[in-house]
């Protein structure tokens, strides 16, 4: 078969009209910093009450004792598990993991991650450093960054 098409250039739409080269960017001038975790061995329920209701996020990276990620955890893996099941199933059996993501690091081109999201339909990836999580970088990350570049350009 023929080779596959070169990638688009390295440049983000945001409004109509208005591109913004982002091919200088670095993941970790993006991400969030030091995101909240979950220990593997934390129950459904627990993380439901502590995490999802308690501090209203939608995805946690899942880490080991050792704190390395071993995966993610959101509403979507935990609707497969009935809710009198919680209280006995740990995260770490439900959870999307770290095998079947792309992971991004802090010095990586953002270009590449928002490739990565936009291939594997992602809304957020995990951002590692030696096996340990050092941030998460989201669509919402990418977004606001441009806009504050669009904000501080028609400052200027």
């Amino acid at each position: 078969p023929p080779p596959p098409p070169p990638p688009p250039p390295p440049i983000f739409f945001f409004k109509q009209k208005t591109a913004y080269d982002i091919s200088e960017c670095l993941v970790g001038s993006v991400m969030t910093p030091n995101p909240a975790t979950v220990p593997a061995d934390t129950t459904i329920l627990d993380f439901v009450e502590t995490y999802i209701l308690g501090r209203n996020l939608r995805v946690v990276p899942v880490v080991n004792d050792r704190d390395h990620i071993v995966g993610l955890i959101s509403l979507r893996e935990i609707r497969t598990v009935p809710r009198d099941a919680w209280s006995r199933t740990p995260v770490s059996a439900v959870m999307l993991p770290l095998s079947r993501l792309a992971v991004a690091t802090p010095d990586e081109p953002l270009t590449r991650a928002l490739e990565d999201l936009s291939r594997q339909d992602l809304n957020q990836l995990p951002v590692v450093t030696d096996g340990h999580l050092v941030g998460l970088l989201t669509r919402g990350n990418i977004v606001r960054y441009i806009r504050v570049r669009e904000e501080l350009k028609r400052a200027a």
